[in-house]
């Protein structure tokens, strides 16, 4: 199950592509609601390319803060990517195409 978008804009998203190691790499930083626990990037497997969702589980028990700093990244092995290709991360607040930096 795929967890709740949080609304992070798409000047807080990076992707970098290591190419030794086939490897992904998205980063998220800014601010969230806090009744949202640490986000993760999730694929789309069901769509064709390069297609990623930036979401979190809500919770907490007792007085929550009124929003959290993030700086999240998550790795994606057995990517294969190709000079200027971009990916695609979606948010609570839409759907961003974000330029992939090699390393």
């Amino acid at each position: 199950m795929t967890p709740p978008l949080v609304p992070i804009p798409a000047s807080g998203i990076t992707a970098s592509y290591i190419a030794s190691a086939s490897q992904l790499v998205l980063s998220a930083k800014g601010t969230i609601p806090g009744y949202f626990f640490e986000p993760i990037f999730v694929r789309d497997k069901s769509a064709d390319g390069l297609r990623y969702s930036l979401g979190a589980y809500c919770g907490g028990l007792g007085r929550v803060p009124d929003e959290n700093a993030i700086d999240v990244t998550d790795k994606f092995d057995n990517i294969s990517l190709a000079d200027g290709e971009t990916v695609v991360v979606e948010t609570q607040l839409g759907k961003f195409t974000i330029e992939v930096k090699r390393q």
